[in-house]
């Protein structure tokens, strides 16, 4: 580990989304960076996986709301292929309760009224 560290400004364990764009920083500011990943893909919260034959999962992708602008721009990521796929379908959230459920749609009025199920406060 000793040589590694000598040969490397960086290493970077883990190549979810923070690692990676933890290494791009690095690497533009010219310091030499090794990103390690034990899986055999990359991408962390921001993948999506058929983990059954036939259906895709998200592993948190919806909160791709939270990556900051800033850092698809300074990154260049849209030229480099990021390429961002909005949902057009409600996200399902089961409770305890048998039968009941919250759906999040696109639609605010209707994503309130989802909502109103639970706390027409909170809605």
């Amino acid at each position: 580990m000793k040589k590694l560290a000598n040969t490397f400004d960086a290493i970077i364990i883990g190549a979810g989304h923070n690692g990676l764009v933890a290494a791009n920083y690095l690497s533009k500011a010219n310091k030499k960076v090794l990103v390690l990943e034990q899986r055999h893909v990359v991408g962390g919260a921001a993948l999506t996986e058929e983990l059954t034959p036939g259906f895709k999962f998200s592993r948190c992708s919806y909160v791709l709301s939270l990556f900051r602008k800033n850092i698809i721009k300074e990154l260049d990521l849209i030229q480099k292929g990021l390429k961002i796929h909005y949902r057009n379908i409600p996200s399902l959230t089961p409770t305890k309760d048998v039968g009941k459920y919250l759906l999040l749609h696109q639609d605010r009025a209707r994503t309130l009224q989802e909502i109103s199920k639970f706390s027409k406060k909170d809605a």
